[in-house]
């Protein structure tokens, strides 16, 4: 599986009330030079069916997507499919919701301030009260119809994931109700499960490239090695449009090595899953650095070489 981190986007647009922020230029400036280096890399395994490409479903993952999935598309007319359980811890909110936030961020406050609960129980409480505004929470994300018109490459999400259920056309994707920290783990644990059910049924030489958003791509990934609770191991660091490539050949866990070109790499992740290699010695995750405006030639013939093999 390649994974690929969402280019920079505006960290919240004030002028879009659904919440759910687009690239910046320099974004849409990254996603089209990732599109330009990686549809020639990718094109044969789409002509022999052994391409499988998915999205979240927020605006600036198909954003970052479109170049590379359009182009794949236009060649060859293979579709992406908009799969919800990626799209990102604290997902679009509508600016309606706004007043039922506040609320529940009182709460916590108030509960801190009283210094008589544990940090496991302010949390604990905190996800009740935003419980209780899910039938009150406003929908927002784009539609199917609105995801087909802008990005035609793309199969919206049939469901609304986790829950299951029936998304209409014309319905926003984001209608579950707020998202709670024990949501975004149940959802992690969802994708690590389905990698590694397409793992099983996929075979070695087929690709699966995931555009996503680095907090859901660090809880998956921890999922994955097994290691859902250990917050001290972190992906934060990754930049944005950063290629993660996890290969996950049967049979076994997958262990993982993290090389590459990274500016200030997570040293206690690279230890923990240098550790976990020499244990295991199974399957291999592997990340590095796609930055296309300040990569040097060497580094870009060492990227082509890595991704062509």
């Amino acid at each position: 599986m390649t994974a690929l981190r969402r280019c920079c986007s505006v960290v919240k647009d004030m002028s879009r009330e659904d919440g759910d922020a687009p690239l910046t230029p320099l974004g849409l400036e990254q996603a089209d030079q990732l599109g330009a280096f990686y549809a020639p890399l990718l094109e044969h395994k789409a002509r022999e069916g052994k391409l499988h490409l998915f999205v979240s479903p927020q605006r600036r993952t198909c954003q970052t997507a479109s170049p590379l999935f359009g182009r794949l598309n236009a060649a060859t007319g293979i579709r992406a499919h908009a799969r919800v359980e990626l799209h990102e811890t604290g997902p679009p909110t509508h600016s309606k919701n706004d007043p039922l936030r506040r609320q529940a961020d009182a709460l916590r406050q108030q509960l801190i301030k009283a210094g008589e609960l544990s940090a496991v129980e302010i949390e604990r409480e905190y996800n009740s009260r935003m419980e209780t505004f899910r039938d009150a929470w406003v929908p927002t994300g784009m539609s199917g119809v609105v995801m087909r018109d802008e990005f035609p490459w793309v199969e919206p999400p049939p469901t609304n994931g986790l829950e299951g259920l029936p998304l209409a056309e014309d319905e926003p994707w984001m209608n579950y109700g707020p998202e709670t920290h024990a949501h975004a783990l149940l959802r992690a644990q969802s994708n690590a499960d389905w990698l590694l059910g397409l793992a099983r049924d996929l075979q070695n030489d087929e690709l699966v490239v995931c555009v996503s958003h680095g907090a859901i791509m660090g809880l998956t990934v921890r999922c994955l090695l097994g290691m859902a609770e250990r917050t001290d191991v972190g992906f934060g660091d990754l930049p944005n449009t950063g290629v993660h490539v996890i290969n996950l050949p049967r049979p076994g866990p997958p262990a993982a090595n993290v090389f590459g070109m990274a500016q200030q790499p997570n040293l206690l992740a690279m230890e923990v899953f240098a550790s976990t290699v020499r244990k295991r010695k199974r399957s291999l995750l592997s990340t590095f650095h796609f930055r296309p405006i300040v990569l040097p030639r060497q580094a870009w013939d060492k990227h082509k070489e890595h991704t062509s093999q």
